[in-house]
């Protein structure tokens, strides 16, 4: 991809009628599978503060939020942060935040982000950013991230290519990440305890489903999102760009 120009994504974000994630049903597997993660991984969670960088319109952090004690949702655009500040309550708080230019001023237990780093621009940008969410993480903390990868779109191209379908490209604010690099990136820092991909949902609904008629489509996706909670077979395949990585602090 050529340069990204920040201020455009950010124009991108301000738009009244932008939406976190058109696809409901993968937004509702990734809230599922972020979930579900801490419920399993982390000790005692419901005494911990949570903190959710690039919180959008405050929707999924709410969900998050129920697991805690304490939950704060970051964003830089004041549209999304209109919307997420209707939910705030005694547990959960918003407030702005940029990571490229402000500091974050606490430590958290946990740390969220999804699909945020992916709107920060160049590489060199987003690793700096994901160095300050992962420095405001304690000590033997959890950082879950889930972030949109090169490698996963080209898994799923290549099978639309083989079903004679045109290929799927990276919406025009976003610079997908490497695998690679983010793995180089955890070494000494972050333990990779457990990775989650969409693999069946991204075949079922973005190849499969190419094979329906339009007016099946919208029971056809949200069928294949009960598929894909309850017979993931195509987990760690990397189908599709999506892929949560449950990171934990040294």
């Amino acid at each position: 991809m050529g340069k990204i120009d920040l201020q455009e994504i950010l124009r991108h974000w301000e738009s009244p009628e932008v939406e976190s994630l058109r696809d409901k049903n993968l937004r509702m597997l990734e809230i599922e599978s972020i979930n579900s993660s801490i419920m399993e991984l982390v000790d005692s969670h419901g005494k911990l503060s949570l903190a959710d960088f690039g919180c959008g319109d405050g929707f999924d952090t709410e969900m998050f939020g129920k697991l805690f004690a304490m939950s704060n949702g970051y964003d830089y655009s004041k549209e999304m942060l209109s919307r997420a500040k209707t939910r705030e309550s005694t547990t959960l708080s918003f407030r702005k935040l940029d990571l490229l230019v402000d500091q974050i001023d606490s430590k958290f237990d946990v740390a969220i982000s999804k699909r945020c780093i992916i709107n920060l621009g160049d590489e060199v940008t987003q690793f700096e950013s994901l160095a300050k969410i992962s420095d405001s993480i304690k000590s033997g903390g959890w950082f879950f991230l889930l972030e949109c990868f090169v490698d996963g779109l080209a898994n799923l191209n290549s099978l639309r290519a083989s079903a004679q379908l045109p290929e799927l490209s990276q919406p025009f604010h976003n610079n997908y990440l490497q695998r690679h690099k983010l793995v180089e990136f955890c070494v000494g820092k972050l333990e990779i305890v457990r990775i989650v991909d969409f693999s069946t949902y991204y075949f079922l609904t973005r190849v499969i489903s190419e094979y329906f008629t339009p007016a099946d489509l919208t029971e056809f996706d949200s069928n294949s999102k009960d598929v894909a909670r309850d017979i993931d077979i195509l987990q760690g395949e990397f189908i599709g760009p999506q892929t949560l990585y449950c990171l934990r602090k040294y």
